[in-house]
């Protein structure tokens, strides 16, 4: 593999470089990223496909291109991937009409076999669809390595961006390039570098990419309680890039920018967030961002690349300055380096592809074995000169604030937990039931899932009192209480209602297993032996379904069948009328 770029000029200036570099069109893939006018982009495209008609020609605006380690504004890069063995594919899709799944077949179909190595996915800067078809493709082709991103534009308001593939272009669709061949070593890094400062928050509700509430309160009261009022008033100027919400998913951290605040008060964000996610704020300072990059650059020659594209966002361009060449520049001495900047960054890792914001992303590429070289390094070397005093004070403080909000969250759990739990029984208590009812229960009928609820309570418990006091009654209680909770599952929800009665709500669960569930609680309370043989334990259940036509008789109906069954002589479930 042979890889080389250069700055578009002119025709004759294109034209000499392709016969410098003696490139074959067989297997030649050229990149054009341009941060130009679409007409002088369609005024390239008509050169390179003149003068190289049978080359594979893909690309994409720009917000600034990368060319050999630093950025450029206004201009297009034109990047050169000579293959040996490798041959490249190319589709253009157009998605306004079609759904994730049957791109991510069609992308299958068309340019994936058997000896694909990786694939190159671009989409035009407002696809929407894109953490979609990214999912389906992990979906359908886990182990297939995935780069590319967004296409760009340093007009953040910009109406239309472009993908294009030899002589066509769209500002929507989709842009896939698969490198299929014998051989292909090919590695990924990413570097977010933002830190994390502050408590870990919940989101509670969230739709795509909009946050609606975080830990049940308003997403921009949580800005106006933590930023101040002033900051929360002017979102997303004032938060855009140096705060971004970061979500640690699958043991990778990602970034959630802002793009705007919504009438209701809701914020969009730059990319997918699910509800239940973890949530922290980001804090973008300059100096921690480019610090220690000396190990992504030992990595990087480690791998022994011919080859380097880099994607990576235009808000990271933004915010650096002139400071993104210091973080690029070191892994154009490794090999050449090539890229653009992105409205957002698609990688690989986990067998799962993921939309990223404010990143910069590496793809590696070699045809060619690891040597067994000694490696000194001298280019990834004292990188970090640049720290001063003002560096180690800013992580100095933002550790100590870490700690301190780690310390504070701990304390607030162990209180949480002391207020949720039964003194006695270590089950959730009644308020705690109440709190989960109401959510499980809307979020039930949101989402169309199943939920059932059983009341339990104990026959004849009055008698164990009677015959032998209330300190043998609790540990009667506790007793079954523990072999309730060990007899449910994981994911269902054991409460102390108040007195002997228990109360055990089934997420995501029909009547017919929560019968289930409910005789095998029966089963194991049965077999339970206390030291006095003539105590027997034996419950009575009122199990019910959510109707959610009807949700207000969900807890009434568990509540007369627990009455129907202990009419019925005790011990008994019923979970119909």
């Amino acid at each position: 593999m042979k890889q080389s770029s250069f700055l578009y000029e002119t025709e004759e200036h294109f034209i000499k470089k392709i016969k410098q570099e003696n490139y074959k069109e067989k297997n030649l893939l050229v990149f054009l990223f341009s941060d130009e006018p679409l007409e002088k982009i369609k005024e390239i495209i008509k050169c390179i496909r003149k003068n190289l008609p049978d080359s594979l020609l893909a690309g994409t605006s720009s917000g600034s291109v990368i060319s050999e380690g630093f950025s450029v504004e206004g201009r297009s890069l034109i990047s050169f991937c000579q293959f040996e063995k490798v041959e490249p594919r190319g589709l253009l899709i157009d998605t306004s009409d079609k759904n994730p799944k049957d791109v991510a077949l069609t992308i299958q179909k068309e340019i994936i076999n058997d000896q694909t190595k990786m694939m190159f996915l671009f989409s035009d800067g407002m696809e929407m669809k894109s953490p979609e078809i990214l999912n389906e493709i992990s979906t359908l082709m886990p182990e297939l390595p995935l780069a590319g991103g967004k296409a760009g534009s340093m007009d953040y308001l910009a109406e239309e961006t472009y993908v294009f593939l030899n002589d066509e272009i769209t500002n929507k669709g989709i842009l896939a390039v698969s490198l299929n061949g014998s051989f292909l070593r090919v590695s990924q890094l990413y570097r977010l570098k933002w830190k994390t400062i502050g408590r870990k928050m919940i989101v509670t509700k969230a739709h795509g990419s909009v946050i609606s509430t975080i830990d049940g309160v308003p997403v921009i009261d949580i800005y106006e309680k933590y930023m101040g009022k002033d900051f929360s008033d002017n979102l997303p100027e004032s938060a855009g890039l140096e705060f971004p919400f970061i979500i640690n998913r699958d043991g990778m951290e990602i970034a959630r920018s802002l793009v705007h605040k919504m009438p209701d008060g809701s914020i969009v964000y730059h990319g997918d967030v699910r509800e239940g996610e973890e949530v922290r704020f980001g804090y973008g300072h300059i100096p921690l961002i480019v610090d220690d990059i000396e190990d992504d650059c030992i990595a990087a020659s480690d791998f022994q690349p011919q080859g380097i594209l880099s994607f990576s966002c235009v808000a990271r361009k933004s915010l650096l300055g002139k400071n993104i060449d210091y973080e690029l520049d070191p892994f154009s001495k490794i090999a050449p380096m090539a890229g653009f900047f992105t409205f957002g960054e698609f990688f690989h890792q986990n067998q799962k592809n993921y939309l990223l914001n404010i990143t910069m992303t590496l793809i590696l590429l070699s045809e060619e074995p690891i040597k067994k070289l000694k490696n000194d390094y001298s280019v990834c070397k004292n990188l970090n000169k640049r720290k001063d005093r003002s560096l180690s004070v800013t992580k100095s403080l933002i550790h100590l604030v870490d700690q301190v909000s780690t310390e504070l969250e701990e304390r607030n759990e162990k209180l949480k937990l002391i207020s949720n739990t039964d003194g006695l029984t270590g089950l959730y208590n009644h308020r705690y039931f109440i709190e989960a009812l109401d959510y499980e229960v809307e979020r039930a009928i949101r989402y169309n899932h199943k939920l059932s609820l059983a009341i339990l309570d104990f026959d004849d418990f009055k008698s164990i009192n009677d015959n032998y006091g209330h300190s043998k009654g609790d540990y009667v209680l506790a007793a079954v209480a523990n072999k309730i909770k060990e007899s449910c599952r994981e994911t269902d929800i054991v409460c102390r209602y108040g007195g002997d009665e228990i109360v055990v709500i089934f997420p995501e669960t029909t009547y017919e297993k929560a019968l289930e569930v409910s005789e095998r609680i029966s089963k194991k309370v049965s077999e339970i032996k206390f030291s006095q043989e003539q105590i027997k334990v034996s419950l009575s259940y009122g199990v019910s379904e959510l109707d959610p036509l009807k949700p207000n008789i969900f807890m009434k109906k568990a509540d007369e069948r627990l009455y129907i069954s202990k009419s019925n002589g005790k011990n008994n479930i019923i979970c119909k009328d």
